[in-house]
This record gives C-alpha cells, sequence and structure tokens, in this order.
C-alpha cells in the first residue's frame, strides 16, 4: 500500500457567504452581486463563456448608470469592486474574456444603439461606435450576442412614421469592423410595432434574432424569428414562433449552443387549463432552424402568473428555464427553474431559485449557461425599499453530487473503467488545513481529483495525486472557505474504495 500524497493547493483569498443550499444541484450559496447597496440594483444581462466565466451587469437607480461584476469559472469575483460601464444595457463575452457593451443613447434628433468593446482585463480595445447606419428616428434594445471567437451579433427596434417599430439586425468582428449594413429583420409590410427582445450566436457566426409583433388590426401579440449567416444573409424569413395564436404571447427569450441549436422561450396567457393566468412555453429548433417536436409547457406549477422567462442551453442541447412565479400558495413573488434533457425531457419538477421564500419579492430572471451545463442565476430581490442583484451558480443537470461530512468515512466506493462519481465538502472560514483521502485495496485503479467550486474534469483540475492503485490524498493548507468538489474517476474498475475529508483548525 502506497503511502498518501500530500499536496499543498495554492488559492487565491476571496469571500462568499455561507449559507444552507436549496436545491441538490446548486454550487455554492446565493450570493449578492452588487456592492454598492443604496437604491435599487437591477441585473440586465447575465452571460457566460464556455470556460465558466460571467458577467452580471446591472443597473443601479442611486448612481444613475450601469456596472458589472466579473467571475471566474469557480464563482470568484474577478474585480474587487463595481465596475462602471456607463448606461450600458447589454454585454456579451468571448472564449478570451473580452467582452462588448451596449447602450442606447441621444444621437441628433433621435438615439442610436453604441457598442464598446474590451478586452479581458477590462481596458477598451474598440471605443464607442455607432451600430446603426440609419441615424433618424427612436432606438430600442440593443441586445448582444457574441461566439467563442468574438464574432458579435447585435439587434434592435427603430421607429418610424407613422407609428412603427420594426426590428434590425447587424454583425461585427470583434475589431468593430462591420460585417455589412444593417438589415430588417421583421417583415416589412407588416404596419404595426415589432420589439426586438433576443438574439443567439452560433460557433460560425450564424445567428437568429427574436422579436415581440402585432398584426394590424390585431390584440394578439406573437413571437417572431429570424435566422441568418454569419455574413448576414438571411437562412429564413421572419416566422412565427408560438403555434397558441389567442390572447398574448410576451417576454421571450432565446438560448443557442456553439452548434447552432436553440430554443426560444415565453410567456402565454389563457394557455394553461386554469384560463387567465400566464404560463410558461417554449419551442426546440435544430441548428438548421427546424421545429424539434412542438410547443411544450414549462412549469408544472399552474397556479398563478409564470412570468418573464428566460433560458439557457448547453453543449449537448440540455437546457433550463428560469421564471418569475405568483401564484396564490406563494405571499411573495419568487424565481422558479426547471431542467430538461437534450431530448427536450424535463429532468424533474420545478425547483426554487430565490432564497428565505415569503420574506422579499424576486423579479425578473436572467441566466446563462456554458456548453458544460453549469448555469448562473440571476435576479432582483426587494424589500419594498430597496433591491438588490443577487445569483445562484447551478452545476450541470443529471450530475449527483455526494455531499461528505467532516471527518466521516464513505466506505464501499466501486466503479467502472471510466466512470465519475462526485463528492463535495463545504469548508469553513478560518480552517488551517484540509485533508482528503483515498483508501483501498491493490486491484483497480481509482484516481483523485479535486476542484474549488466546480466539478473536476481530466483536464481541469487544482489537485491530482495521479498515483497508481486506491491510495492517494491531498492536503490543502489555509484553505479559503467554500465548496470543495471531488471527483474518483475509475482509470480501471474499482471496488471497496473509502473516502474522507477532515479539517483542522
Amino acid at each position: 500500500m502506497k503511502l498518501h500524497h500530500l499536496l499543498r493547493l495554492t488559492c487565491l483569498a476571496f469571500c462568499i457567504a455561507i449559507a444552507p443550499l436549496t436545491y441538490a444541484g446548486s454550487a455554492g450559496s446565493p450570493f449578492k452581486v452588487n456592492n454598492y447597496t443604496p437604491g435599487d440594483q437591477t441585473p440586465y444581462t447575465t452571460v457566460m463563456n464556455s470556460s465558466g466565466q460571467t458577467i452580471v451587469l446591472f443597473n443601479d437607480a442611486a448612481r444613475h448608470a450601469s456596472f458589472m461584476q466579473r467571475y471566474d469559472e469557480a464563482g470568484r469575483p474577478l474585480q474587487s469592486d463595481d465596475f462602471y460601464l456607463n448606461t450600458a444595457q447589454s454585454v456579451a463575452i468571448d472564449d478570451a474574456g473580452d467582452f462588448v457593451t451596449s447602450r442606447i443613447g441621444p444621437d441628433g434628433t433621435g438615439s442610436s444603439v453604441f457598442l464598446t468593446i474590451f478586452n479581458s482585463a477590462g481596458s477598451i480595445l474598440v471605443p464607442e461606435f455607432r451600430a446603426n447606419n440609419t441615424i433618424a428616428g427612436q432606438k430600442g434594445g440593443g441586445y448582444l450576442a457574441m461566439n467563442g471567437a468574438g464574432e458579435i451579433a447585435v439587434t434592435w427596434s427603430a421607429f418610424s412614421s407613422p407609428n412603427v417599430w420594426s426590428v434590425y439586425v447587424r454583425r461585427f468582428h470583434l475589431n468593430g469592423v462591420a460585417v455589412a449594413n444593417e438589415t430588417l429583420a421583421s417583415n416589412p409590410t407588416v404596419a404595426n410595432e415589432q420589439i426586438c427582445m433576443g438574439i443567439g450566436i452560433d460557433s460560425q457566426g450564424n445567428f437568429v434574432a427574436t422579436w415581440l409583433g402585432y398584426f394590424s388590426g390585431s390584440s394578439d401579440l406573437n413571437i417572431y424569428a429570424r435566422r441568418y449567416s454569419s455574413s448576414m444573409a438571411p437562412l429564413s424569413v421572419a416566422f412565427r414562433v408560438n403555434t397558441y395564436t389567442a390572447g398574448v404571447q410576451d417576454g421571450n427569450a432565446i438560448a443557442m449552443n456553439a452548434s447552432g441549436s436553440f430554443v426560444i422561450v415565453w410567456e402565454s396567457q389563457g394557455q394553461e387549463a386554469s384560463g387567465n393566468d400566464y404560463g410558461i412555453y417554449g419551442q426546440r429548433f435544430d441548428s438548421s432552424g427546424i421545429r424539434v417536436g412542438g410547443e411544450f409547457h414549462v412549469n408544472s406549477l399552474t397556479d398563478g402568473y409564470q412570468q418573464n422567462p428566460t433560458v439557457g442551453m448547453a453543449g449537448d442541447g440540455s437546457f433550463t428555464v428560469a421564471w418569475q412565479s405568483s401564484s396564490s400558495s406563494l405571499p411573495m413573488l419568487e424565481i422558479y427553474a426547471r431542467e430538461f434533457d437534450p431530448n427536450g425531457v424535463p429532468r424533474a419538477g420545478d425547483f426554487l431559485v430565490s432564497t428565505v421564500p415569503g420574506s422579499v419579492n424576486n423579479y425578473v430572471p436572467l441566466m446563462a449557461m456554458d456548453p458544460a451545463g453549469y448555469a448562473f442565476i440571476t435576479w432582483r430581490e426587494s424589500d419594498g425599499t430597496q433591491g438588490d442583484t443577487y445569483a445562484q451558480r447551478y452545476l450541470p443537470a443529471g450530475i449527483a453530487v455526494q455531499l461528505l461530512t467532516d471527518g466521516v468515512v464513505v466506505n464501499d466506493l466501486a466503479g467502472t473503467t471510466g466512470s465519475w462519481q462526485y463528492f463535495k465538502i463545504t469548508v469553513p472560514a478560518g480552517k488551517t488545513s484540509t485533508d482528503i483521502v483515498m483508501t483501498g485495496p491493490n486491484t483497480g485503479d481509482a484516481d483523485l481529483y479535486i476542484r474549488y467550486g466546480a466539478l473536476p474534469t481530466l483536464s481541469i483540475w487544482d489537485a491530482r495525486p495521479f498515483f497508481v492503485g486506491n491510495n492517494e490524498g491531498v492536503r490543502i493548507f489555509n484553505p479559503p472557505a467554500g465548496d470543495y468538489y471531488i471527483g474518483i474517476n475509475a482509470a480501471s474498475s474499482y471496488s471497496s474504495v473509502s473516502l474522507q475529508a477532515t479539517t483542522a483548525q
């Protein structure tokens, strides 16, 4: 039997609140995004790149400006304070950590959509420039999407006489050079409001824009979309997303993965069995823009209003939808979510995202998801006097993580070649060391992987003794408080293995 390998793990110090977990798949505890707390702090956009780095853009009503916070793949803040972003309303990020912001600002007698491109350090790469070609009239929206290579897509609404809002799109490279001039996405024959709502882009630069649309003479509101190639050539005509058309279809959101598959979700009035309430519905599409299955009902909780949906999609096509719930059984507004597998089948029922039910109102969730399926959900929490932006991270859906109790041994672990088992130990502040030790017989080969704040993989880990056999250990000196994930990977089949995590004061 080999001696345990004791490996020093060095981590940067940081602070994170410790609270009970609210859902089995949550990574860490809910936390406040904004550092400055007077007034209302309202989330505008939440985005994530392929490595799990996240940006949360929020508006500060007291300071009359927008700010952001950035987080690494383990949920650690990458900056010590709120980062000023003028009056930005949308943000998108690439795999290098470069990001682009948009804002609507005065321009002559009307307004325009202005973009600014930053590098991963937060320095300006491309100073603010106008996204739209046509300057006359008012603009709204300015929603952004950015793929891993830094290709940018933007959509906005433009007002023109007589009393018509239309939806436009445009593509840019990371250097700010436009692919082509702006183009009209919404149907030019529709003489009524078309309001942009969202945009998604794939790894090739192909993109899809969504909007809300009224038809002339009708009070029915529907969800529309249109697909474009990376060169801005139309890949489809404008098409209606929803198949149920009575009443109001509102508040849509889109998520697209790198391969180009996408899902659009929205709120629908009167479609649920109760007849008058709002419910959340969705439609999946493949990379060719073909519908996958029919329109589906998201929420299992059907009492009251389910509104303001947001959605994130993983690389395998699985996705999670979150929304704001107002129910007669809930004294306050709460945020719920539901996970779906790559075939669009719910993994389970709705689960609560916001914490301390009934004590505060929770509004307007926003979500981002990386290709591995890590989700980052933000929302506005308000006690009636002020509001703050809160966030919760989630592990990829469908992965079981067993909680370890300090000092308690877990016995009789077994796995077949290539399999993973995951565990988690939550380390309080002030500990001088944490030992994670695996022991077992000489037959088989289980490998121990440790990672802070996220599940380890074969290529991403913070500590890995990597001995032949089943006897490995790690000692972490002065560990930062938080969650440490332990993965046991079977280099070859193993059995009768034990695992123990012990912290020392």
